[in-house]
């Protein structure tokens, strides 16, 4: 009677644990499924895709075994459904979103047109976001087309949105090999005793992976956090050999540690001091650029000694011009900091406001010459393309002026606007009055 009392116990307790753990599974369950609504309902292709990798990872780790023991004609037929799937899924997701879709293709066509020229050692850390806009500028100088399909597409942007590509051109070949050894080296991991561990480790680094094709994962803080812990987990469980080297004794790890460690902080401090510096000066900057009740004379002061300190950054350089030029005396000095600050920081707004400064001191040729640049960087924004027509009117140069208006005539509006129509009224009225 006792053992069947027993046993009556341990059955009933079976049951609530499995109905326990069932609804523990069936809670994840509606939350993946919930997760999953969300990003179609989004349009969210990057989330939709990595949710694929990362369920097609754990499926085959779940299912190898039944996998292997199929027929060999129908995995070559499931690989084959796959396939064509994966190319349907493809075309569905370019046509999601098709303008975005075509604004990542212009940015691939025009830095792979760059790819070697600076293909052994990169165009350096930091340095892509000042080359890029300059080959989308010379790319769409070079082909005037408004009815291109990258025309509409094209905006201000310095990523590529596959991370091997800009990494590559970032730190050229002799940089990224060592990036794709570390990679191998993961992969390459085993550790029988924390199987489960490894794995994990593994597909949510093939899931950050994955999204590296079409995203930019690798410029957030926290992907990069997740990928340095799953590195660390790894050499930490890993059991075999490749490439691996163990310090036998105490002594010389102890040594080992305190080198490192010494060599961690003698390169933490002065970075921390440094970054701490041009915080607290960025900071001053901030308030002096937004304070507009305190005397000029006193602003430039305290914006000076801002200037001191935070001379080497080109952003700040080009906000310290715009500063400038709210005097028209300062202008000279305006100019000078945008044509320094352009030498390591571009953007649109900065070299827009440096052609106006040329305008306003009448240096027409300077002034075409970077509204030039700018309706190749911005092609299908109708404002530059205006002032240079106002440009060439007021140097007298009719067949540019001609050609300029022409061109603004055939291009296709992007965003409708009373200030667009104007201008195409303005470029309609020269061309009739040059006929």
């Amino acid at each position: 009677m006792k053992v069947f009392k027993t046993q009556k116990v341990i059955i009933e307790a079976g049951c609530v644990q499995n109905i326990i753990f069932g609804l523990i599974y069936l809670t994840l369950f509606s939350y993946f499924l919930l997760v999953l609504a969300i990003c179609v309902y989004s349009r969210a292709r990057i989330a939709i895709a990595t949710t694929a990798v990362l369920v097609a990872i754990y499926l085959r780790q779940f299912y190898k075994n039944t996998l292997t023991r199929l027929p060999a004609y129908i995995r070559i037929v499931c690989t084959i459904l796959l396939l064509c799937l994966a190319v349907l899924s493809g075309y569905y997701f370019y046509h999601l979103k098709e303008g975005s879709s075509v604004g990542r293709l212009l940015i691939l066509n025009v830095s792979v047109r760059h790819l070697f020229d600076h293909f052994w050692l990169g165009t350096g850390l930091g340095r892509f976001s000042w080359y890029y806009p300059q080959w989308q500028a010379e790319y769409f100088i070079t082909h005037p087309r408004p009815d291109s399909p990258f025309f509409l597409s094209a905006g201000e942007t310095y990523i590529v949105f596959n991370e091997f590509l800009q990494l590559l051109e970032t730190i050229g070949l002799l940089g990224f090999l060592p990036v794709l050894f570390s990679f191998i080296w993961l992969f390459h991991a085993r550790s029988p005793r924390n199987k489960e561990l490894m794995y994990a480790c593994k597909a949510t680094v093939s899931a950050i992976l994955s999204c590296c094709f079409f995203h930019y994962p690798l410029h957030l803080n926290a992907i990069l956090l997740t990928l340095a812990l799953c590195f660390s987990i790894v050499a930490v469980i890993r059991e075999n050999n490749f490439l691996s080297f163990t310090i036998s004794t105490a002594a010389v790890r102890k040594k080992w540690l305190c080198l490192s460690g010494s060599a961690a902080i003698a390169l933490a401090v002065p970075s921390l001091l440094i970054g701490y510096n041009q915080y607290v000066y960025m900071e001053k900057w901030q308030w002096i650029r937004d304070d507009d009740r305190t005397a000029r004379n006193t602003l430039k002061k305290d914006a000076r000694d801002c200037y001191d300190h935070l001379r080497y950054d080109g952003k700040f350089l080009a906000d310290y011009s715009a500063f400038l030029a709210r005097d028209s005396s300062d202008l000279p000095e305006a100019i000078a900091m945008t044509e320094v600050s352009r030498q390591s920081f571009i953007s649109g707004t900065s070299i827009e406001n440096l052609a106006y400064y040329y305008l306003q001191q009448k240096e027409y040729a300077r002034a075409i010459n970077t509204f030039e640049w700018l309706s190749g960087y911005t092609p299908n924004h109708f404002r530059p393309r205006w002032e240079l027509l106002e440009l060439y009117k007021k140097i007298h140069d009719s067949d540019r002026a001609r050609r300029t208006a022409g061109f603004i005539l055939a291009m296709p509006v992007k965003v409708p606007s009373d200030e667009v129509s104007d201008i195409k009224k303005e470029a309609e009225s020269i061309l009739k009055l040059s006929q």
